[in-house]
């Protein structure tokens, strides 16, 4: 007796479809970021080392690497608690927006710097790598709201290729300017081409439902950046340190 087979439908997989603005607004923000990224590697850095503090005894250098090291401690310390923050309240828009302009006002002031302003150099230095740095953290979080798992992959690998053509055109921008020793218009322009291809993210990418009542967004963060005691494991008599829950669990 013959067996009757059922076939089952296959589920249909999920597309981009009805998604291209928003995909095409996400990728914009990595171009628009890329302009800044060429300023600490290429020229700011130099500019700072050599023009603001003088690198003839290596003290550019110490200055500079002290920047780096402080940004980047506190994007570390206070990202845990801001995208908890963010993802419970509803205000993961607003923060990237708030980043971003922290740091195009940040590159805006580099003019303002002159030689042997070395802590206000520091300072503005500072700001803008956080406001990079920390706004890459909301930015990267909309991946999986924008594409399923099966584009994902391909939707990130669009970003990094508009972001390397923002890095490109950026370079050649500043360079333009640079070689004719107009450093203000150079930092001008990279702010201005920043902010101006921010603004389709800041336009379409999804908005965040608010969770909680503004009163209970900063104890929510607070709470979700525990900290943890632990030993560095070199010694018995290693001093003890705190360091985010999050990183200890990693």
């Amino acid at each position: 007796m013959a067996k009757t087979v059922t076939s089952r439908s296959r589920a249909p997989e999920p597309s981009i479809k009805g998604q291209a603005r928003t995909i095409v607004s996400w990728c914009l923000y990595d171009f628009a970021n890329s302009f800044y990224v060429v300023l600490p590697a290429v020229v700011w850095q130099v500019y700072y080392q050599d023009a603001i503090v003088g690198n003839a005894d290596g003290r550019g250098d110490l200055w500079w690497g002290r920047i780096i090291s402080l940004s980047m401690l506190i994007v570390a310390i206070t990202s845990p608690m801001m995208g908890a923050v963010a993802n419970f309240a509803g205000v993961r828009k607003l923060l990237l927006m708030a980043y971003t302009l922290a740091c195009v006002s940040a590159v805006g002031l580099f003019g303002t710097v002159q030689p042997g302003m070395v802590l206000w150099g520091f300072a503005i230095t500072v700001i803008a790598n956080i406001g990079f740095e920390g706004g890459l953290v909301f930015y990267n979080a909309y991946l999986p709201e924008i594409a399923p798992p099966s584009y994902q992959g391909r939707v990130s690998g669009w970003g990094f290729g508009t972001g390397y053509a923002g890095s490109a055109l950026g370079l050649l921008l500043v360079l333009a300017f640079v070689t004719k020793q107009m450093y203000t218009p150079a930092w001008i322009t990279i702010a201005a081409a920043f902010l101006v291809f921010s603004m389709p993210a800041f336009l379409w990418l999804p908005k965040d439902p608010a969770q909680l009542p503004s009163r209970d967004r900063v104890q929510l963060g607070r709470n979700s950046h525990r900290f943890r005691y632990c030993r560095l494991p070199l010694s018995p008599r290693s001093p003890r340190i705190e360091i985010p829950s999050e990183f200890a669990e990693a």
